[in-house]
């Protein structure tokens, strides 16, 4: 039986953990329905037959793991009982990894002979132009929580996702770069995904006072503009381990 995987935890990956968890009560807002939407599109992909098992890393609310669980059927497993996974699945998590190279062949050595690993990360101009409403709040109200870059930015391309799969010792990866947009009801409502996405450390750090001037300063700009689209450009990769897919009967039935 293959052990748990055991992904580097550093203090970003720490802090990210912490900053998700407090987020975590928002997740079923309809204004962040992306998570589900992503998630389960990367499912999609993955051409899962009933009886699979499926491994899924930084799963959130279950985004991933909720539409895997139903197409594997009563017969598949998301947890895996012999150390091999048919899929192993990490959607919007490699980037919180120090070494994101390492973590993704620590999750490649957990993929079953004809199995697959799927990794899902952010396209570039996350949230735009909502994205640059709430940085510019935050340095008019306190500059030094200002920040211009994101943990996903080194892999924001479908070629920058192939070259992590390949530093990883993993050949013949694909990727897939593919335009998204995520609508929401009205512009106030991007205040339900400062509070439910990784914003949330910026806003914890504020004061009372300094947190309502963002909200002000952010919905005010978001009205004034009427911006209630946002760009969620997305990045899709998939790699196959050669061999043959196990056979699939014995499997408990954990979906």
């Amino acid at each position: 039986m293959t052990g748990p995987i055991q992904p580097p935890m550093g203090e970003a990956a720490r802090r990210a953990a912490r900053v998700y968890g407090a987020a975590a009560d928002h997740y079923a807002l309809p204004s962040l329905g992306f998570w589900d939407r992503f998630g389960a599109a990367t499912v999609a992909r993955l051409e899962l037959v009933p009886g699979s098992t499926v491994l899924d890393l930084c799963c959130g609310a279950g985004g991933s793991a909720l539409p895997a669980a139903r197409a594997v059927g009563p017969r598949g497993n998301v947890l895996g009982i012999d150390g091999g996974f048919d899929a192993v699945v990490c959607v919007f998590g490699i980037f919180f990894a120090p070494d994101m190279a390492a973590f993704a062949a620590e999750m490649w050595r957990l993929v079953a002979p004809g199995g697959v690993l799927a990794l899902t990360t952010w396209g570039p101009g996350l949230f735009e132009p909502a994205n640059s409403v709430f940085w510019d709040s935050v340095r008019a109200v306190e500059p030094s929580l200002f920040k211009a870059f994101n943990p996903w930015d080194e892999i924001t391309t479908a070629q920058a996702l192939r070259d992590l799969y390949s530093r990883a010792g993993i050949a013949g990866a694909s990727a897939e770069a593919v335009p998204g947009r995520h609508h929401l009801d009205d512009p106030d409502r991007f205040w339900d995904i400062v509070l439910g996405s990784g914003y949330r450390a910026t806003v914890d750090a504020l004061s009372g006072a300094q947190r309502e001037q963002v909200r002000e300063r952010v919905i005010g700009g978001l009205r004034a503009r009427k911006i209630a689209t946002l760009r969620t450009d997305v990045v899709f990769g998939t790699a196959v381990r050669p061999g043959s897919a196990r056979p699939q009967a014995g499997l408990a039935a954990r979906s």
